[in-house]
């Protein structure tokens, strides 16, 4: 799109940096982006987006969560998992198209290990008063090979394993995160499009 954000345009990693704010250390070949070497967070900061990403994983050496596992965090917060999930099972809100320990999504749309997948998510994040009380939660729509897969789904805090953690108060923007889950999933074609806020409504 004419507004988008370029974050990976097959040649560098100019638009990341590592946890310490060092340029990030994941892997470019073939202009594929190849995990590796801890999580990677864009330099730029983010609220209210559509991203797009497209990602791979590999030929399967496990099952369950130790197939092409990686997340994309929205704000770093709130996770979109990753996972191999071509007949693959594996608990609900851990598969592909999953808020990963929140809502399962609305189908299984994976394709084989191997094959380029898609996903376009459209996020609205949680917005706080000056006193740092929750106005209104986050928002996640996400599409999957371009089947929807969470529809306007409302998290109830950031992401974490086995655990509900309340909201807590942060910035209205926040870098994007690509998680090094110790499998060397591929990602390409990565571009986010910056909205205006979202009034806030009770939700």
């Amino acid at each position: 799109p004419s507004d988008a954000i370029v974050l990976f345009n097959g040649a560098d990693l100019s638009e990341w940096r590592d946890a310490k704010g060092q340029p990030a250390q994941w892997k470019v070949e073939k202009r594929e982006l190849i995990e590796s070497k801890g999580d990677i967070f864009t330099k730029k900061e983010f609220g209210d987006v559509q991203l797009h990403v497209e990602f791979q994983c590999p030929p399967p050496k496990g099952h369950s969560q130790e197939r092409g596992n990686s997340g994309i965090f929205l704000m770093g917060k709130y996770e979109v998992q990753v996972l191999d999930s071509y007949q693959n099972p594996t608990y609900a809100d851990g598969t592909l198209g999953a808020m990963y320990g929140q809502h399962p999504p609305l189908a299984n749309v994976a394709r084989p290990p191997g094959e380029w997948q898609v996903y376009d998510i459209v996020f609205h994040p949680p917005h706080f008063d000056e006193n740092g009380t929750l106005k209104s939660r986050a928002i996640a729509t996400v599409f999957l090979n371009g089947v929807l897969v969470q529809d306007n789904a409302v998290l109830t805090g950031p992401t974490d394993y086995m655990h509900r953690p309340p909201y807590k108060a942060h910035p209205e923007k926040m870098p994007l995160t690509l998680q090094d889950h110790d499998h060397p999933v591929k990602f390409r074609n990565i571009w986010i499009r910056e909205f205006q806020e979202l009034v806030p409504t009770k939700r």
